[in-house]
């Protein structure tokens, strides 16, 4: 038989221990992912540049745009608001290049 599930995660020290780790990591790794998000978006120009040379300024003026949204999500992240409200904030950055991308 295998052995019965620990009732330390009922534990309120534990738990609570837990998710002031959990919310402390996940802000950490989110703010991580709007910097490198904000800093090569617009990055991928260069191969913008060699695919779809006619439209370079399109696809720069829609990369600036997600770079921007991004950076408001980054500065979300430094509020107390967004401190209390973590595992939202950073669900809409992963949409934003595939809602510009349908424009």
């Amino acid at each position: 038989m295998w052995p019965e599930k620990s009732t330390r995660l009922k534990e309120p020290e534990f738990r609570e221990a837990f998710e002031k780790n959990e919310r402390r990591v996940r802000i950490r790794t989110d703010k991580l992912a709007c910097l490198l998000t904000v800093v090569l978006m617009p990055l991928g120009i260069a191969l913008d540049r060699v695919v779809y040379p006619e439209d370079v300024g399109f696809f720069l003026k829609l990369r600036l745009i997600c770079s921007l949204m991004v950076g408001v999500v980054w500065g979300l992240h430094h509020t107390s608001w967004g401190g209390r409200h973590y595992p939202w904030i950073g669900l809409p950055m992963v949409f934003f290049p595939s809602f510009l991308s349908l424009s």
